[in-house]
């Protein structure tokens, strides 16, 4: 029965570095918005990366 709680286990690694690496993702898009005057098509690119990232989060059941 030990292996199935190693599997829980490093599903819980995967889902806390998922949550981790979204985390970093949204805090660096925020980042870049000060630099919007620079690259016109940045804001562009932010809301974008951000839907896809709300699309992952939806279709993995909120496990990001």
């Amino acid at each position: 029965m030990s292996a199935p709680d190693a599997n829980d286990k490093s599903s819980e690694q995967r889902q806390a570095i998922a949550a981790q690496n979204v985390a970093e993702a949204h805090r660096l898009l925020d980042s870049l918005r000060g630099e919007l005057d620079q690259h016109p098509k940045l804001e562009e690119a932010i809301v974008k990366l951000e839907l896809a990232l709300e699309n992952l989060t939806l279709k993995t059941g909120g496990m990001l």
